[in-house]
């Protein structure tokens, strides 16, 4: 009480009561009372929570974890490389905004003679399609593209992923065997099953199943067991009136396995987009969010791969058409939020070691103060270093109103069993800078909201057992640089920017006394009500503000209040 005392009273002297409310978060960061709770149950490294505010001693065995760039090759992005009336005619923008992602994975059509060379140009260059049967005045051209996949594969060997059936089929009817749209879907996916299967240079290539819009039990029931004819079942998976992901992920994920049964699933359109109404449209912000959580849900729910729909919005003049506006990037390439959330947290997760050897041994921890829904997944990366992630979904739509909801927001902290270097980064904010850091620690804290948070864990001198030949120095991150248009350099003029540079300051010039960790997650808490609020402050007064932010919480850290 008495340091939220201390912050109330100095915040309204030089900010008064909008400063004070921005950075009001700070006042319910001390004392936060944890309660017991059993310990969940680990699988794989995956870790379902019960209803607890306290995780207990969780030990992950880390030859079964997931890497890092095995989680980063689950996410793909559907193009639209033939529609050459569209911002998607330029193929070097579009080959910068995946540069951009760190994505390599492309759902498109499969490319008729006429349209190649672009696709190819795409293959040169280490890109790799699920390939889309094309429909034509409403006839799927199952044995031409099959023919025109086996020719592209030989010239570009290991860069189709899959062929896939047409594309919700009961939205643009396709006819055969004189049967057209769902009654016509079991005989479609068998014929293409046959005919790849009996292409030899094809022969190693999976067949995707049908996808179908607005999945139920009922439609997906219709298509009959598809389970012979298909390698992969297929989702399209949308949400609409606001739902948090998980609410309809699990349901239509669910149906989309019918026809297909126990066959494993690729999701290959899931997206929002960023037009704001009263069914699916979202945010910015809201859209980059929830794209991270998906991509979360999709890697506990073992989805081989998710395609997010799609990469840029093919128009500059989006209008009120929905179809406009699902992009990741706009027309001219600037980013949206959402895709400099994904840069961020696939600049985060990059492996730069430069070694492949698979990481041994077990990561001990646990974690404090987390919401009932919260989850989270361990990753690998082959020098050792761990990736622990936690993500928690909350409703931040509210599609009656077309406005955002603000998120609850939990201090949470991770402690390990052995001593480490534990760093805390946040996709939403940036991809190379820690939000918190601490050295040679077991203990951590940061805000959970609405969307994942990592926590990097490295230089562990117990609990990860590095590859052969000892521990490996972590290179620095180095992020490609964003397209035109776009200043990867530049945040929002805010105070907390203000706030940040000034915690740096003081750390390095603290003679010695590390006031590093708990500075940088303070910023990190503030960050959320501070960044983007309008306080009306001039220049000098957010230097002065910030100076003054610094002072207090310099003499607030003089005790081990992160202890709790």
């Amino acid at each position: 009480m008495a340091v939220s005392y201390l912050i109330s009273n100095n915040l309204r002297a030089f900010g008064g009561p909008e400063l004070l409310r921005a950075v009001g978060l700070c006042c319910g960061l001390f004392g936060a009372g944890f309660t017991p709770a059993s310990t969940p149950t680990v699988n794989n490294g995956w870790i379902d929570m019960a209803s607890t505010t306290r995780t207990g001693a969780l030990t992950v065995d880390l030859k079964s974890a997931m890497s890092a760039d095995a989680f980063v090759d689950t996410i793909g992005v559907n193009t639209h490389l033939n529609w050459t009336d569209t911002a998607y005619a330029r193929a070097g923008l579009v080959e910068s905004e995946l540069v951009y992602l760190g994505i390599d994975n492309l759902r498109d059509v499969i490319p008729l003679d006429f349209q190649a060379k672009v696709y190819e140009d795409f293959a040169a260059k280490g890109y790799d399609f699920n390939f889309l049967v094309q429909v034509v005045d409403g006839a799927p051209l199952i044995d031409q593209g099959v023919k025109a996949a086996a020719d592209f594969l030989k010239a570009h060997p290991g860069s189709i992923d899959a062929i896939e059936a047409p594309n919700e089929i009961n939205l643009w009817p396709a006819s055969l065997a004189g049967k057209s749209g769902l009654a016509a879907g079991g005989t479609i996916q068998a014929h293409l099953y046959q005919a790849v299967n009996a292409n030899a240079a094809l022969g190693d290539v999976p067949v995707v199943g049908l996808s179908v819009a607005y999945a139920n039990e009922k439609v997906m029931g219709s298509l009959g067991d598809l389970s012979k004819w298909a390698d992969y079942g297929n989702a399209h998976i949308y949400f609409p009136n606001s739902l948090k992901p998980q609410e309809q992920w699990d349901t239509i994920l669910d149906a989309s396995r019918i026809p297909t049964g126990d066959k494993p699933v690729v999701v290959t359109e899931t997206g929002f987009y960023t037009l704001s109404d009263t069914t699916m449209g979202v945010s910015e912000e809201v859209q980059a969010k929830q794209i991270l959580n998906v991509l979360m849900d999709a890697a506990e729910d073992g989805v081989e791969k998710t395609y997010i729909y799609q990469l840029m919005d093919p128009y500059s003049d989006r209008n009120l058409d929905p179809e406009n506006n699902w992009g990741l990037f706009n027309a001219d390439g600037s980013p949206k939020m959402a895709a400099t959330a994904l840069h961020n947290l696939t600049t985060i997760l990059a492996d730069n070691s430069d070694v492949s050897a698979k990481v041994q041994g077990t990561l001990q921890y646990g974690i404090e103060n987390l919401p009932d829904t919260a989850k989270h997944m361990v990753l690998t990366e082959a020098d050792g270093t761990v990736d622990l992630i936690i993500w928690n979904e909350e409703l931040i739509w509210d599609s009656a109103t077309a406005s955002e909801k603000a998120a609850s927001a939990y201090v949470s902290t991770v402690t390990v069993e052995s001593t480490a270097d534990l760093s805390v980064y946040d996709p939403m904010v940036s991809g190379t800078k820690a939000i918190a850091q601490t050295e040679d620690g077991q203990r951590i804290s940061f805000e959970l909201s609405d969307h994942p948070i990592v926590i990097e864990i490295s230089d562990d001198d117990g609990t990860v057992v590095p590859p052969a030949g000892g521990s490996l120095p972590v290179p620095p991150k180095g992020p490609p640089a964003a397209p035109a248009g776009h200043d990867s350099s530049a945040g929002p003029r805010s105070l907390f920017g203000a706030f940040t540079a000034r915690v740096e300051q003081r750390g390095a010039s603290s003679d010695g006394e590390d006031h590093e960790p708990a500075s940088g997650f303070i910023s990190h808490a503030v960050a959320r009500s501070v960044a983007g609020a309008d306080l009306g402050l001039g220049l000098e007064a957010f230097d002065h503000a910030a100076q003054g932010l610094t002072d207090i919480f310099d003499d607030a850290l003089q005790g081990d209040w992160l202890a709790f």
